[in-house]
């Protein structure tokens, strides 16, 4: 059993003070705005998804409660709720072919979807196969 302090994890690197090698950040810090929407907003973050943005964010800084800061802050992203589609949760059956879903504040369609043609898939899944043409160049393949 080992009788490190957990605090040894902490080290300072001039004024700035870093666990496990991560920027501690205070929160509130306005930094932590600029990070998340670095991480997530600009073309680098790309508008991905909670685990992903955490995972980049986490892997250089750190500060309380930043699991729940990324989730609320990507949670909130309009880009991404506009364009990243998921199902929906069925709110109500209206009718026999009718399902009402609880769609974002932001969607600007009718909550009401009549599905007619609903039933399921018989028969097999033909994934298209299309071989890669073979390129090379003066030294052989090229992989």
């Amino acid at each position: 059993m080992s009788n490190a302090h957990p605090n040894t994890h902490y080290k300072m690197k001039g004024e700035f003070l870093y666990w496990k090698d991560r920027l501690v950040l205070q929160s509130p810090n306005p930094l932590i705005q600029k990070v998340l929407l670095e991480y997530h907003s600009s073309p680098i973050g790309g508008h991905v998804g909670i685990a992903k943005t955490l995972a980049h964010i986490s892997s250089q800084f750190y500060w309380p409660k930043m699991r729940e800061d990324v989730t609320k802050f990507v949670q909130q992203c309009i880009i991404r709720q506009q364009t990243k589609f998921r199902p929906f949760k069925v709110v109500a059956k209206v009718g026999v072919v009718a399902y009402k879903l609880e769609l974002p504040e932001t969607a600007r369609i009718h909550p009401v979807f009549h599905i007619s043609q609903l039933k399921p898939f018989k028969g097999v899944i033909h994934e298209p196969y299309m071989p890669l043409p073979l390129t090379t160049s003066e030294l052989g393949p090229i992989l």
